[in-house]
């Protein structure tokens, strides 16, 4: 049976050329593989466009850029038939961790106490992503928490990906060494994401 994906539809239908909205803004391929790895994807893959249908089932290498809109739209059907309601996140924050702990990544996070990570966030971003900026707005190191806001371009970042890059900057941060860390999303405006950071 063909799933009904009213998130993806919603967020295609918010840009403004869908599937073709903002060429610039790329994602490594690392993501998108190491989000739907071990995955059973078919009744996922039965749902989507083809072009959205192939780059599930056979993703380019790690180490590639792909259309960011195509990615987050295979997220967001994801939502809609694979990973329901609080599920993706949970699913997004375990992805990240394990992506960012591999063998290719580890050792960028794991040497660097919070302020640094922090302090290198933009360029730690701009390994994963092209088109979009990651900026590092407030640090309290006495209060252990920190500010950070992403720009993209209007409508392409949903609420529910908001969530997803907040459970990256989650891993992240314990992946440095904090413990009871907790990121929160809110959505500014159409062109910026705003992540809240917590630990001890």
């Amino acid at each position: 049976m063909v799933a009904t994906l009213p998130t993806m539809q919603r967020y295609l239908e918010a840009l403004p050329k869908g599937l073709d909205s903002y060429p610039e803004c790329q994602q490594k391929a690392s993501v998108l593989r190491n989000f739907f790895e071990g995955t059973p994807t078919q009744e996922l893959t039965a749902s989507l466009p083809p072009a959205l249908a192939q780059l599930v089932k056979s993703p380019p290498p790690a180490s590639e850029w792909v259309s960011e809109v195509h990615t987050t739209a295979a997220f967001m059907a994801a939502s809609d038939c694979l990973f329901r309601g609080p599920l993706f996140v949970h699913h997004a924050y375990t992805t990240n961790h394990a992506l960012l702990d591999s063998t290719m990544y580890r050792v960028l996070f794991r040497i660097a106490g919070q302020r640094r990570l922090l302090s290198k966030a933009a360029d730690r971003w701009s390994m994963f992503h092209r088109g979009t900026r990651l900026t590092l707005e407030r640090f309290d190191e006495g209060l252990r928490k920190a500010t950070l806001v992403i720009t993209a371009p209007p409508k392409h970042i949903p609420p529910l990906l908001a969530e997803a890059y907040g459970t990256a900057l989650r891993a992240a941060v314990e992946i440095s060494g904090a413990t009871h860390t907790r990121a929160t999303a809110s959505v500014i405006d159409d062109r910026a994401v705003q992540l809240d950071v917590v630990w001890t």
